[in-house]
């Protein structure tokens, strides 16, 4: 429209505004009817030339582009009436530097206002496509969550009903898939844990009865023999205080295995394992001698061990006992102490009956025994051993076992050295 109103400009600066008829027909020459509205008007505001409609858009609008246009500025303006763009240019008409004149040219566009319309309602059109897809998903999308929160729900349900066997399906990668998975491992945990639980109550039961049934019957043996000797009667009761004695071992041990159980947390301190290895030879010389055994500890180290000290002294006390209780007459137990890098090793080898190999590992299992009719004959409860692989694993420690039927067993007990 610029370039326009230029070119209509240039026609008319060398034509007498006072000729109406001149004005009309340079401007019909050059203007598009069908499209433009034209007003030529002087710097007096009188209008020269108008075509069309185009006066009668002269109000309070107009006078001010009117008034920048005097003064040489383009004043340009565009409407859009939902049919069509009016767009409007007021220019002025420049002589040897001079405004002699103001020209105002309109244009009514439905073109692009059609093209416009039509964009506006394809938009329209795709919002509410967008809007419904979305909806859709949005319903497919809650359905999923529901289904899925409500699997877990049930889950949690079927778990605390006590059926560990039970499982979520675990699809896809969302963090509802992941919860599900973790569930699935805490349920094999928690069945796990239940199976582990089952079996300890069972042998619990079992050891516990064994000896309250050997108290029942040698009790019931004197009371229903009439006139049993002195000696009978002192034996029978020798044989119970064994019975109770054992049945002492076995609550003191589970009790001691249940408080480590509910105990991951263990105070830290510096051990002199050389120490303790001779406290526990001291303590165990008797039995040992009353066995026909021979007890030594060699220390070529004075290794001294981060751990806790109850804990240290319980684990060599079993292993040491064990190693006289399962020993041959004439026999030997030698405990050597020495240190191998950052840890202090501790070896205790017996000239025992051994074990096979695909026993070695279960000797750490609670009520695992390899000779139950000998463990039982001498106060064996099975579950020496296993408190002490629970206490080395506490203090972040190792046990290991190398045996041989016949020959005899070394265990291999490590723990870190203490620093500085």
């Amino acid at each position: 429209m610029l370039e326009r109103g230029l070119s209509i400009s240039t026609v008319l600066q060398s034509i007498n505004y006072e000729n109406t008829d001149s004005v009309k027909d340079a401007v019909q020459k050059i203007i598009d009817k069908d499209k433009e509205d034209i007003i030529i008007m002087n710097s007096a505001g009188n209008i020269i030339y108008a075509s069309g409609k185009a006066d009668e858009i002269i109000d309070s609008k107009f006078e001010e582009s009117f008034q920048s246009a005097l003064l040489g500025f383009d004043v340009f303006n565009c409407v859009y009436d939902e049919e069509a763009f009016e767009s409007s240019i007021t220019m002025p008409l420049i002589y040897q530097s001079h405004v002699n004149g103001v020209i105002y040219m309109s244009q009514r566009d439905e073109d692009d206002s059609s093209l416009l319309v039509d964009i506006r309602n394809s938009f329209v059109s795709v919002s509410i496509a967008i809007a419904v897809c979305g909806g859709v998903l949005m319903v497919l999308f809650l359905k999923m969550f529901s289904n899925k929160v409500s699997a877990l729900l049930k889950g949690v349900h079927q778990v605390g009903s006590g059926n560990y066997n039970y499982k979520i399906k675990a699809e896809g990668g969302d963090e509802l898939s992941q919860i599900a998975k973790e569930f699935n491992m805490l349920s094999e945990k928690l069945q796990s844990v239940e199976k582990i639980r089952q079996e300890f109550v069972s042998n619990a039961s079992h050891e516990l009865k064994t000896p309250l049934a050997s108290i029942k019957l040698l009790s019931d043996s004197i009371v229903q023999t009439q006139h049993m000797s002195k000696e009978d009667t002192l034996d029978f009761l020798r044989d119970i205080n064994a019975e109770i004695d054992r049945l002492i071992r076995i609550t003191e041990n589970l009790l001691y295995i249940t408080k480590n159980d509910s105990r991951p947390v263990v105070t830290k301190e510096i051990c002199n394992v050389p120490k303790i290895a001779e406290r526990c030879r001291e303590l165990l010389a008797g039995k040992a001698g009353h066995q026909g055994v021979e007890l030594k500890v060699r220390a070529v180290d004075n290794c001294r061990v981060v751990g806790n000290g109850d804990m240290l002294y319980q684990v060599i006390f079993n292993v040491m006992e064990n190693a006289i209780k399962y020993n041959r007459e004439d026999g030997s137990v030698l405990v050597t102490i020495e240190a191998e890098g950052d840890e202090c090793v501790t070896t205790i080898t017996d000239t025992g009956i051994g074990m096979a190999e695909e026993e070695k590992h279960k000797i750490f299992e609670r009520f695992y025994r390899i000779d139950k009719a000998r463990s039982r004959s001498i106060g064996g409860t099975g579950l020496g051993l296993s408190i002490v692989k629970d206490n080395i694993e506490l203090m972040n420690g190792s046990i290991e076992v190398e045996s041989e039927i016949g020959k005899g067993s070394t265990f291999t007990i490590k723990m870190p050295l203490a620093k500085g």
